[in-house]
């Protein structure tokens, strides 16, 4: 039998990044998350797609996603088709603040530390002119610790007699 031990000493880094925290980022169903006004979701494709239309304003909400007040996070997306209007992180800022404000086709990523709204799900808004197509939306939390770089050394014990 043998024993690894990990011999740890904290590596801080700013904007170290965790795990995903959205169940069906990629849009392969419909579960997990609320269509408002003018969002559908091609499950064939995996996409969310916004009707850009007066009128048209909605939240696309994913209900199952938690966030913890005061923490970092790090949200990840793609918009592609968009001709016109807004795509927004809705809320989720200090004092219900929005986040970012996206006008253009491509990947993005954005920074935030979260709010007091809307901890308990996601909440993205695409204005009545905004017309696209999410491929997905992805969140990770931030921390600053490097797990990977605090592994100072290993005690490796393949036998009881080596153990002290």
């Amino acid at each position: 039998m043998s024993v690894k031990i990990q011999i740890l000493d904290y590596f801080n880094e700013t904007g170290t990044i965790g795990g995903q925290r959205i169940p069906n980022s990629t849009f392969n169903t419909t579960a997990d998350w609320d269509l408002g006004t003018g969002w559908s979701i091609n499950t064939t494709n995996g996409t969310a797609i916004h009707a850009g239309a007066a009128g048209n304003a909605g939240y696309l909400t994913n209900l199952n996603a938690s966030f913890v007040e005061g923490q970092s996070y790090r949200i990840k997306s793609k918009i592609s088709g968009m001709t016109a209007g807004s795509f927004i992180l809705a809320n989720h800022l200090a004092n219900g603040a929005n986040g970012f404000n996206i006008q253009a086709n491509g990947a993005f990523e954005y920074d935030w530390v979260q709010g007091n709204q809307n901890t308990n799900k996601l909440s993205v808004w695409g204005s009545d002119l905004f017309d696209g197509t999410i491929d997905y939306i992805e969140v990770y939390a931030l921390s600053d610790i490097n797990w990977d770089k605090s592994i100072v050394g290993e005690l490796d014990v393949t036998d009881h007699s080596e153990f002290p």
